[in-house]
């Protein structure tokens, strides 16, 4: 039977740790799944709204790993692998975020192509690819590892749009015409939201960097990691979920300078300033700076302040630039992210710009 390890960090949203083990739950009893064994991990890291009592009292079956409270998104997820390693030993890991609404057949796919991984690890049936069709002609030997695959998590607001997927040679996949007539397609990166990593992965290149990705990152560098050593990283169209992913959500993963200029107000601006050197967001001067130098085995302290002065000129050169020259800008931008060319106006008045919601003002 093949064994698969649910990894599930969460902190202080006791509701959506709620709804997501439900959802698990319901999926498990499906027959389509009845030749895996799903074990079930929630590491939580220090919540105070009762998040751990609930998942021990209601979801018995489940097994808590309790956090400090600074394990962040990869520290959580490290501290689950290993806890499912020493004690359940699982073929296969799940990363999964609690924010989602899995599809109905996601555990059923989830469990068919890691029963094919089993019989066929590198060279799959007509309806699951062929892993080495879609390896790069100059990727390194495979070592016979099995294929890191990212599932795909839709916006509940935009409509038919994947906020949340992976990143290819062309930039982030968006629409499900992204994938032509595949199943499957190559990816230089998946999102950790939804994500199957084979334990013959970990057993090649080790864990995710929980001490230079400790929230963002983690599931980018391991990627990238991964894909070094030779191992597919792979995109599946099959593999679905969905997100109260909004407008706000769309703005707060643009470029540090376009949020500051989205923002409305002194106070809102001050915020996303801060934002810089806090963890939770995706711009933090430590989380850039570790991307823009991953394989550096050591990075001295000035290039993370030389970055955060870096950003800081730039917002006050911006402030020189015509209005127009900033919104023919912040408009490119949205649309390098692939935001629906019918949703960048929503969203720039949702953010209350002042300035104009077109290029051409």
């Amino acid at each position: 039977m093949t064994t698969i390890a649910i990894l599930i960090p969460v902190r202080n949203r006791i509701h959506h740790t709620r709804n997501i083990l439900d959802q698990i739950k319901h999926l498990q009893s499906g027959d389509a799944v009845s030749d895996a064994k799903f074990d079930i991990v929630v590491i939580d890291d220090g919540s105070d709204d009762g998040t751990y009592d609930m998942v021990a009292r209601e979801y018995p079956d489940a097994h808590l790993v309790r956090g400090n409270g600074h394990l962040w998104w990869t520290g959580a997820i490290v501290a689950g692998m290993k806890y499912a390693a020493d004690r359940l030993n699982p073929r296969y890991y799940l990363w999964l975020n609690d924010d989602i609404v899995l599809d109905r057949h996601a555990l059923t796919v989830v469990a068919r192509f890691c029963r094919n991984y089993e019989t066929a690890p590198l060279t799959g049936d007509a309806a699951n690819a062929n892993w080495n069709r879609l390896q790069p002609a100059d990727s390194p030997e495979t070592h016979g590892c099995r294929p890191i695959i990212g599932g795909i998590v839709f916006s509940n607001t935009i409509t038919d749009w994947i906020a949340f997927g992976g990143h290819g040679s062309c930039g982030p996949v968006r629409r499900l015409e992204d994938f032509g007539d595949d199943a499957l397609m190559a990816v230089q990166t998946i999102n950790g939201n939804l994500a199957i990593v084979p334990q013959d992965v970990v057993d090649l290149i080790g864990l995710p960097d929980e001490k230079r990705f400790r929230h963002y990152g983690g599931d980018f560098e391991y990627c990238h990691r991964a894909r070094k050593a030779g191992v597919p990283v792979l995109l599946s169209r099959e593999m679905r979920a969905c997100s109260d992913y909004d407008f706000d959500d769309v703005v707060r993963y643009l470029p540090f300078w376009i949020q500051f200029r989205l923002a409305n107000g002194h106070r809102k601006k001050w915020k996303v300033i801060r934002g810089l050197t806090e963890i939770r967001t995706n711009y933090n001067i430590w989380h850039i700076v570790n991307l823009l130098h991953h394989d550096a085995v050591h990075i001295p302290r000035w290039r993370y302040w030389l970055y955060f002065g870096t950003q800081i000129g730039r917002l006050l050169t911006s402030a020189t630039v015509s209005r127009s020259a900033i919104m023919k800008q912040i408009n490119k931008d949205l649309l390098r992210e692939r935001v629906p060319e019918t949703i960048v106006p929503r969203i720039l008045r949702h953010s209350g710009v002042e300035f104009g919601s077109s290029a051409s003002d």
